[in-house]
């Protein structure tokens, strides 16, 4: 008998300790209450979610990307923009990010929204980070 009842009680105990996937909301992006990363995040570009946002909607995503922070921005782009001021509509939106990383190439991760606009309302896109590092100079 506990041969049939032990194998049942164990994948109830272990059932028990298993978190759910956290929920993420387009209101949380917006404040940038983050969640931890639940997940293996999803390797993307800036442009592909300035082009696709809808297929990336509230889901884990991971960019390499150049990080400017500024009067009113905050926000990461594929490459770094040139002279006078970056464009919004090329970017996304970012928060937060820590200012050791402000003109710097990065290794981000992070829960992506296309309904979050950011600051008036000039992005594409939001994107709440959970994790930053530099990136390597090798990586592409």
């Amino acid at each position: 008998m506990w041969k049939l009842i032990a194998p049942v009680v164990g994948l109830a105990l272990l059932a028990a300790c298993v978190q759910p996937p956290t929920s993420i909301s387009s209101s949380a992006i917006a404040t940038g209450e983050c969640p931890a990363a639940v997940g293996v995040p999803v390797p993307t570009s800036i442009s592909e979610l300035v082009q696709s946002p809808a297929r990336y909607e509230l889901k884990l995503v991971r960019v390499r990307a150049f990080y400017l922070n500024g009067f009113e921005h905050s926000a990461i782009y594929g490459a770094m923009p040139s002279e006078g001021e970056p464009t919004p509509g090329l970017g996304i939106w970012a928060s937060p990010l820590p200012d050791r990383l402000n003109g710097q190439r990065a290794e981000l991760v992070g829960y992506f929204t296309g309904s979050v606009k950011g600051h008036g309302g000039q992005w594409p896109g939001s994107l709440c980070i959970v994790s930053a590092t530099p990136a390597r100079q090798d990586a592409p």
